[in-house]
């Protein structure tokens, strides 16, 4: 008989679990649903309930999920124990993609949802909207940061993709590189830059020129000078030019005192050729006088 008398209250004890949602397994009890300790939860923001895992195919209402929450999700939740409260942290996210979502309720069951930054096995740091966009953070070289953006899931400059699409910091040096791996200033643009503005901060410019003890350059060392360099004086070469690039606020400044230095020539030969013209007019009234006595004899 006792055989039978275990058989029978088996039978009835896992009836009862049954009808509970329960199952006993060999190591222990198993709660939720088939016994796998998850349950339904389709409002996130309902007070009451247990810690524990959760999943929903119709999450509702939508004000008490994350932003673009639908079909099917998972709900991570560690409740308080004081059931007559709503304080509860959760993490939710979707079957179908990597995004992970999280909140603490503070009693608020809509209270916003923050989405939680994750990096891939590839070193990249993601931070996605939930539909395709997103901002890929990832290390393409020693002390680099390298900023990757896709659309639609189609990605914008992808890591073995195009060098001219990217842009680069550098945050020892504090440089910015676009198009470029290699900042080696402040900001490198490997490419055209189009702006509406550009203001250069200067120590020095062009009007030391007039200067009453400026020495000017005279017009037969400028020529000199130009035929030995082919270049001219104070003006930096093609080669340097190619070399070290154009500083455009120095290269302004030393343009600006060209102009001055030539504006100085031509107002020198401009009294030059006044004097000239008042000498040969002087002659022609004396030559003319000259005529005027000899006819009167």
């Amino acid at each position: 008989m006792k055989p039978l008398l275990n058989t029978a209250f088996g039978f009835v004890l896992a009836s009862t679990l049954h009808a509970q949602s329960f199952d006993v397994t060999p190591t222990g009890v198993a709660y939720g649903n088939s016994g796998t300790r998850t349950e339904w939860k389709h409002d996130t923001g309902q007070m009451g309930g247990r810690s524990g895992f959760f999943e929903t195919s119709a999450p509702a209402p939508a004000a008490n999920w994350y932003p673009g929450a639908s079909e099917w999700q998972h709900v991570i939740e560690a409740r308080h124990s004081n059931t007559g409260n709503n304080f509860a942290l959760q993490i939710a996210g979707s079957f179908f993609d990597q995004n992970l979502w999280f909140r603490k309720t503070s009693n608020n069951p809509s209270q916003p949802w923050s989405k939680i930054v994750t990096q891939s096995p590839a070193g990249s740091v993601t931070v996605s909207s939930g539909n395709g966009d997103a901002l890929n953070i990832y290390n393409p070289a020693d002390n680099a940061i390298a900023l990757q953006t896709t659309l639609d899931g189609q990605p914008l400059n992808g890591y073995g993709g195009d060098v001219h699409n990217r842009l680069l910091l550098q945050p020892i040096t504090g440089n910015v590189g676009i198009g470029t791996y290699g900042p080696t200033h402040k900001l490198t643009v490997n490419g055209q830059v189009r702006s509406k503005g550009f203001i250069t901060d200067t120590s020095n410019w062009s009007d030391y020129v007039f200067a009453e003890d400026y020495k000017l350059t005279s017009l037969h060392e400028v020529e000199a000078h130009i035929k030995e360099k082919r270049h001219l004086p104070g003006v930096p070469s093609e080669a340097e030019v190619v070399s070290n690039g154009l500083d455009l606020g120095k290269m302004s400044a030393i343009q600006m005192a060209k102009i001055e230095e030539l504006m100085l020539h031509v107002i020198a030969l401009n009294k030059s050729l006044e004097a000239q013209s008042n000498q040969v007019k002087a002659q022609a009234e004396e030559i003319r006088l000259l005529k005027s006595a000899r006819n009167g004899q």
